[in-house]
């Protein structure tokens, strides 16, 4: 049965999830890392004191449960959960957000009940268009399972990643309509930039920020966790304004606001860090931020940024092929900088990030 009782019964009988995982079958708990393998992530408070582990299985049943239920609901069962079984957390909500007056990208990363997000926009915009961005099924199969429920709204407009759905994204926002994009996933290392993210370099996509320059648009983090009886709470941050990047070319700009937007996910996270669905991949998504040891010189200090940011191997293979000539090129003051020294604080000195 897939009714909304059924789900609803489904939905509370997973809260113990965690405390049973070596009786569940393993596709069931492949996706849920253990606090061993959490603990092996780094030296961040986070990754030290791994209790929460436990509450990860129960956090994805119940947002399994619930994307079904916006799967498989009437839309009359979906407007009643809405309407009753939605709590937002903070001073933000989407009729708070619409009367911004400004072109708006919600940016939904795969926490908690992220589907659910898209699906109470939709609702509450009306008849207003909420155009959805994602990655091509064709490229990325998982993709599969949104248009259909999506589509079961009428404003929805599905716009695929691409040349024409860039296009199409651009011009929505630039007529002040709403976007919503998932900032956390990429599927090429070198569509990339590296920003810190508890204690390591996550590889990011620059789309979210992106947008925001070219079409003046606000950056609004919205977060979906799932309640303990059969509903959600969205916590919608202070959205981002990219008016706030003045300095700086297209580059810095894209680096600052794709950093702050990490920089509230990690925060977000902290709170309630069973709902993110990538700790067990985030790892290979991600690197350690040391810096090379003191006595590494300017040739491990090269190496460091190289193994951060990979594709400058490819593109740039003199960096590995003469990594000693450079080393001692660089030592030699440059013009229009004292000393020539590259920047020693991560991918970006505080002049570059703005």
């Amino acid at each position: 049965m897939t009714g909304p009782a059924a789900l609803s019964l489904a939905y509370r009988l997973s809260a113990g999830a965690g405390h049973v995982r070596k009786l569940l079958p393993r596709r069931w708990t492949e996706g849920a890392p253990t606090g061993g393998q959490l603990a092996a992530l780094g030296d961040d408070p986070l990754f030290r004191d791994t209790a929460w582990s436990k509450r990860i299985l129960a956090s994805q049943f119940r947002c399994e449960i619930l994307r079904r239920f916006a799967e498989t609901a009437s839309l009359r069962d979906l407007d009643a959960f809405c309407e009753r079984k939605v709590v937002y957390e903070t001073g933000f909500d989407f009729a708070r957000l619409r009367q911004l007056g400004r072109p708006l990208i919600l940016a939904t990363p795969h926490y908690g009940a992220y589907v659910m997000a898209c699906m109470v926009a939709l609702g509450d915009f009306g008849d207003r268009p909420v155009n959805i961005f994602y990655e091509d099924p064709a490229r990325n199969p998982a993709n599969a399972q949104f248009e259909a429920i999506f589509r079961r709204r009428p404003n929805a407009n599905v716009l695929l990643n691409g040349r024409r759905g860039v296009i199409a994204a651009i011009k929505a926002l630039r007529n002040n309509e709403c976007l919503t994009m998932m900032p956390d996933v990429y599927l090429d290392v070198d569509d990339t930039i590296a920003v810190p993210f508890f204690g390591r370099l996550m590889r990011a996509m620059t789309g979210t920020a992106f947008f925001a320059l070219h079409a003046d648009a606000l950056v609004a983090p919205v977060y979906v966790l799932p309640d303990d009886r059969f509903g959600i709470r969205i916590r919608i941050s202070e959205p981002l304004d990219p008016r706030a990047c003045r300095a700086g070319d297209e580059a810095q700009k894209l680096f600052r606001i794709t950093r702050d937007l990490f920089a509230d996910m990690e925060r977000t996270f902290r709170r309630a860090p069973e709902h993110w669905v990538y700790w067990r991949s985030f790892g290979s998504l991600s690197s350690e931020s040391r810096r090379a040891a003191p006595d590494a010189g300017l040739r491990g200090e090269l190496q460091q940024r190289l193994r951060v940011v990979p594709f400058l191997a490819r593109r740039v293979p003199a960096l590995v092929s003469s990594m000693d000539d450079l080393a001692d090129r660089v030592r030699q003051p440059a013009r229009g900088r004292p000393g020539g020294a590259i920047p020693a604080s991560g991918l970006c000195s505080p002049a570059t990030t703005g």
